[in-house]
């Protein structure tokens, strides 16, 4: 079989068919729109009379000219220039019509034409082959014309009736009717499904999040405590919240943070300086995105909460005593010379500018840029403030990713 891909705009091309050890030919006029190529437009089959070929009754440029409205129309050449209609033979009666099924399903194959809009015109003597292929498609029309000749006067009034036929709309049967799926065009949603892969209305979400802190120079200050420690350096914060978004732009979160301060030691002579921390702060806030619906989504929030500092190291000899400066026996359990110190912050607030990236309609990426601000405390670790920038990298799930509960009328 000899066929072609998908012809827009106006074209004619000769197919062949190959029935019976038989190869059968068809012109084939394309009447098309770029974006469409086809789908569902009408088919509008030709049958030429005895004695004539789909030449003779084609003229392209005619054509080209005068057909309005998109339709494929197709022009098979018989068997011996005869239907088989006029005559006592029913085996050439049944190729003919076997031949008419295998190209209307060809031309479906190539340009999705709409099989519930088929319309055969002859000139009333093939009305056999008709009947032979609303066997297998009953929707198909058949019209009688008396211009189906040679000539510029005939091909014009043929383009006449067949514009009669095309400006008639004709039922859709839904064993035929497909709706057509352009593959390189973009995936339409409906507004409920696009709420549901893209929007955060009514979702629960929970987050890790990891990233750098450093403290601004205005709070540092001097060493003034025993644990030997500098906060001032920067510290690794590590997250864990979870967030209920309320609207499709706005919602609450509570996150944890734990911000251990890396292991620091220094010799000096015959002793040894080593120092150590964590700081740990809870906030509660609310979350402001102002774009909806989409993956990628900027957004602020404004939080504030409780924090704990805690600090732990000292000074010891190379032979494990204490200097002599800390005074006394250490308590129990704790290495000689070593002191612990801690802050307690009631009151802390955070500025966050970021943005999400929904990768799936369960996960989702983050990195943001967060300002901490706390109340002013006595100097601890060379710091009398925790106020810094921390930059944050992240992951969420979302938990009811799948739930359309109040979903329903807002994408009415």
């Amino acid at each position: 079989m000899t066929g072609a891909g998908t012809t827009s705009g106006y074209a004619q091309r000769l197919f062949a068919i190959k029935t019976d050890s038989t190869s059968r030919t068809y012109l084939l006029h394309t009447h098309l729109k770029e974006e469409d190529a086809g789908h569902n437009a009408p088919l509008v089959i030709l049958l030429a009379p005895k004695g004539l070929t789909a030449s003779d009754i084609y003229d392209r440029t005619l054509y080209a000219k005068q057909l309005y409205r998109q339709a494929v129309i197709a022009l098979p050449n018989a068997l011996q220039s005869d239907w088989g209609c006029a005559s006592e033979d029913a085996l050439s009666a049944n190729r003919n019509a076997e031949f008419l099924v295998r190209m209307i399903e060809e031309i479906y194959r190539n340009f999705k034409i709409n099989r519930d809009d088929i319309t055969i015109i002859s000139n009333g003597r093939d009305s056999c082959a008709v009947s032979r292929v609303r066997e297998k498609y009953p929707s198909v029309q058949w019209q009688s014309s008396d211009y189906l000749g040679p000539g510029e006067f005939a091909r014009t009034k043929l383009l006449q009736e067949i514009h009669g036929l095309l400006s008639t709309e004709t039922p859709r049967n839904s064993a035929f009717f497909e709706p057509y799926t352009d593959p390189f065009a973009p995936k339409v949603i409906t507004p409920l499904e696009r709420m549901i892969e893209q929007g955060y209305y009514n979702r629960w979400v929970v987050n890790i999040r990891y990233g750098g802190m450093t403290f601004l120079k205005s709070i540092r200050t001097e060493m003034k405590e025993d644990a030997y420690l500098d906060l001032s350096k920067s510290v690794a914060p590590l997250s864990f919240g979870i967030t209920k978004w309320f609207s499709d732009s706005t919602a609450w979160f509570l996150e944890f943070s734990r911000m251990p301060v890396s292991r620091q030691q220094k010799i000096n002579g015959n002793s040894l300086s080593i120092g150590g921390g964590m700081m740990r702060n809870v906030t509660i806030g609310f979350k402001y995105a102002p774009l909806t619906e989409k993956r990628l989504r900027p957004y602020f929030s404004l939080a504030t909460g409780a924090m704990w500092i805690n600090i732990r190291g000292g000074k010891i000899t190379m032979n494990g005593s204490p200097p002599p400066s800390t005074g006394g026996a250490p308590p129990a359990g704790r290495p000689p010379g070593f002191a612990g110190d801690q802050r307690r912050v009631f009151l802390h607030t955070t500025l966050e500018a970021g943005a999400d990236y929904r990768l799936t309609r369960r996960l989702i990426i983050n990195t943001s840029l967060k300002y901490l601000h706390s109340a002013q405390f006595e100097p601890l670790g060379s710091i009398k403030a925790a106020r810094g920038f921390s930059f944050l990298i992240g992951a969420g799930y979302v938990l009811n990713a799948r739930s359309t509960k109040k979903l329903e009328y807002l994408s009415e």
